[in-house]
């Protein structure tokens, strides 16, 4: 198996998540890396934004409720968090992140992250399409 490829700001994420591995043969880079990246493709969020009607579009902005109800229909969940980057005065869907129990199923963020949803409710955040 192919290590990782090594990235900016892999040490800090690893020293904050990944020494929460119970098991010490788990506590790897690799190995934490790797769950990671099998976690993102299981819960692909792309796929749940679609399903709840939020699709890339150069055309069109959604709402804060509006990308929350999406992605908490497809999770069965109520809280989750999603930030923004402002150009130009001009929001833009930035990041997702999802809210697992130790058991890796989706529950509720607890309050103390989900004050880092910086986008707004009644913001219009755009969300395009990937340029490639």
């Amino acid at each position: 198996v192919k290590p990782l490829p090594e990235y900016q700001g892999e040490k800090k994420v690893f020293d904050s998540y990944g020494n929460e591995i119970q098991s010490e043969e788990d506590n790897s880079k690799e190995n934490y890396f790797r769950r990671v990246l099998t976690i993102a493709k299981y819960y692909d969020v792309y796929q749940m934004l679609a399903q709840g009607g939020v699709v890339p579009s150069s055309e069109r902005t959604y709402t804060g409720p509006q990308i929350r109800e999406a992605l908490g229909r497809s999770l069965g969940v109520t809280d989750v968090i999603f930030t923004c980057e402002n150009v130009k005065n001009i929001k833009y869907l930035k990041e997702v992140r999802i809210c697992l129990g130790l058991d890796y199923k989706p529950m509720n963020c607890p309050d103390t992250v989900l004050g880092e949803n910086n986008c707004g409710n009644n913001s219009h955040i755009n969300y395009p399409e990937a340029p490639y």
